[in-house]
C-alpha cells in the first residue's frame, strides 16, 4: 500500500531533508510538499491523505492553527505531526493536547524517529476509524434488536434486512414499520407500500 504524505514547510532545505530521510521508503510513500499552509489546506481538504508533516512556524499560520482548522473544516482528516526547529517541553505537551499525533524536533530527526512517528500516526488513525465503525455497527445492531423485539416474524425481519441492504428501505422506513407493527398493522403490506413509494 502506498501512503500519501503532505509536507508543509517554508524552508525548501527542510523539505528536502525529510524527503531524503524517507528515500529508502520511496515505494511506500507518495510525498506532496507545500511551502505555505494556505495552499496545503486547499489540497488537504479535497484529497485522500494518510499523514501531514508541518512546520510549527509558518508565515501564514502556525502548525497547530493549521491542524485545528483542518480538523474542523475537512470531512476526512489525516493525522498531523508537528515539526519544530527548537524543542520545548511545555509546547510539546500543549500541542499533544490539541489532538496532534506527534511533535518532533528537526535537529534530532533521523530515519528511525521519522518513520516510526509516521507509521504510528497512521496506524492510530486506522484504529480510531475502526473504533468509530464498530460504534456505528453497535448502533445499527441495537436498532435491529428493537426491530426483532417488535416484529416477531423472522421471515418478515429477513425481508426488511434484505430491502435495507438493497437500498429499497431506509432506516426511516424501518422506524415507521416498527411504529405500525406495534399498532398491529400488516407489516408485509407496509413493506410493499414503502418500496412502492421509493420507486
Amino acid at each position: 500500500m502506498i501512503y500519501t504524505l503532505v509536507i508543509i514547510d517554508d524552508n525548501p532545505d527542510d523539505i528536502y531533508t525529510i524527503k531524503r530521510l524517507l528515500k529508502s521508503d520511496a515505494e511506500l510513500y507518495n510525498i506532496v510538499s507545500f511551502e505555505n499552509a494556505t495552499d496545503a489546506m486547499s489540497y488537504a481538504c479535497k484529497s485522500q491523505i494518510d499523514c501531514i508533516l508541518i512546520d510549527y512556524n509558518l508565515p501564514d499560520m502556525t502548525g497547530v492553527e493549521f491542524a485545528l482548522e483542518y480538523q474542523n473544516n475537512c470531512s476526512l482528516t489525516a493525522p498531523v505531526i508537528i515539526l519544530t526547529g527548537q524543542g520545548n517541553e511545555e509546547l510539546a505537551v500543549n500541542v499533544m493536547k490539541k489532538g496532534i499525533s506527534d511533535y518532533l524536533v528537526k535537529k534530532n530527526l533521523n530515519y528511525d524517529i521519522l518513520s516510526k512517528s509516521i507509521q504510528y500516526a497512521i496506524e492510530k488513525k486506522k484504529s480510531e476509524i475502526k473504533e468509530n465503525e464498530n460504534k456505528e455497527f453497535l448502533r445499527i445492531l441495537s436498532e435491529e434488536t428493537k426491530t426483532e423485539s417488535v416484529i416477531k416474524d423472522a421471515k418478515v425481519r429477513d425481508q426488511i434486512n434484505f430491502e435495507i441492504g438493497s437500498g429499497s428501505l431506509t432506516r426511516y422506513h424501518v422506524d415507521l414499520l416498527i411504529t405500525f407493527a406495534e399498532s398491529k398493522y400488516d407489516t408485509e403490506k407496509l413493506i410493499e407500500f414503502f418500496i412502492y413509494l421509493g420507486q
